[in-house]
This record gives structure tokens, C-alpha cells and sequence, in this order.
């Protein structure tokens, strides 16, 4: 939790290194087998009344295939870009447009920012939603679960349309 004593308009840089326990737990609330080498870092600064944080995260998820149930290992890096206002208008019947550039904006809590929540929410986002091993569309097949022939769809989904053009 950074307070928001410490964090004026000139930058604050933090380092991300959660240790073996919290990535622990941040594998097991994101459905993972493991979680390693998750490191990250954030600047905090003052805009009036708001703070910008951005950053950015990476980490060595294992993954259990959704397919096969086999473990494997994967990286993911993403960054954030995140304004903390302390008003944030609600408006649920008003459409908002947002384009690429544009910040998420977030309440600003009077407590602070919790940077390690920011950090982890950033790497779920980033997460594989359909964890797939590299290796599923050839091991099915060997396990009788499914034809070669579907494999093959599997892979080229239009490779059967092909022949009907």
C-alpha cells in the first residue's frame, strides 16, 4: 500500500517482488499449477488531484491445459496505465466511448494505492483464459481421444472448406 503522503508530482518509482508465498496465493486465485519469478515495477505521480500509475509486470505461469489436464510452463508480460481519481462519476445509463489511449480510471482510496493488487490484476488480465499445452493438437490423437482427422481441423478450422470452393 503506498499512502498518499508519499506520492507528490514528482515520480515515485516502485519495484514489484512478491515473494514465494503471495505468488503462492495469486496462483491459486488465478486456477494456476504455479507462479514464478513475478517482478514488476510502478511509477506513482501526482496530475491535481489524481494519480497516474503505470507500470509494468512479468511472470513464469504453469498452466494445466484445459484440453489434455497436462502441465506446462509459459511467460506473460503486459503493462498498466491506471488514473486513481477520487471522484469517479457513475453514470449507468450514459454509453463512454474509450479509445486505445485512454486510462482506466479507478477510485482513489484516502488509505492509498495498493500497488500489489494493481500489479496483480494487471498479470490476471494478461493470464492465457484457455490455457492449451503446444503439443494438445498432436497428443490427443495418440491418446484415442480424437481422430486425426479432427486433429487436423482442430488445427486449420477452414481446411475443409477448401475442397468445397
Amino acid at each position: 500500500m503506498i499512502g498518499l503522503d508519499r506520492i507528490s508530482t514528482k515520480a515515485l518509482n516502485v519495484t514489484l517482488e512478491p515473494d514465494s508465498e503471495v505468488c503462492a496465493n495469486l496462483a491459486k486465485r488465478f486456477y494456476l499449477v504455479s507462479l514464478a519469478d513475478f517482478i514488476g515495477e510502478a511509477t506513482l505521480f501526482a496530475q491535481g488531484q489524481d494519480v497516474l500509475v503505470s507500470g509494468w509486470v512479468k511472470a513464469l505461469p504453469t498452466y494445466n491445459c484445459r484440453v489434455s489436464n497436462a502441465t506446462y510452463a509459459s511467460s506473460v508480460e503486459t503493462s498498466f496505465n491506471l488514473l486513481f481519481r477520487a471522484e469517479v462519476e457513475a453514470n449507468p445509463h450514459s454509453e463512454l466511448e474509450l479509445s486505445i489511449n485512454d486510462l482506466d480510471i479507478e477510485p482513489l482510496d484516502p488509505a492509498g494505492i495498493d500497488i500489489g493488487e494493481v500489479a496483480a490484476q494487471s498479470l490476471g488480465l494478461a493470464l492465457d483464459p484457455w490455457p492449451r499445452a503446444h503439443d494438445v493438437d498432436t497428443v490427443l490423437p495418440e491418446l484415442g481421444i480424437i481422430t486425426e482427422e479432427a486433429a487436423a481441423l482442430v488445427r486449420n478450422p477452414f481446411a475443409k472448406l477448401k475442397g468445397l470452393v
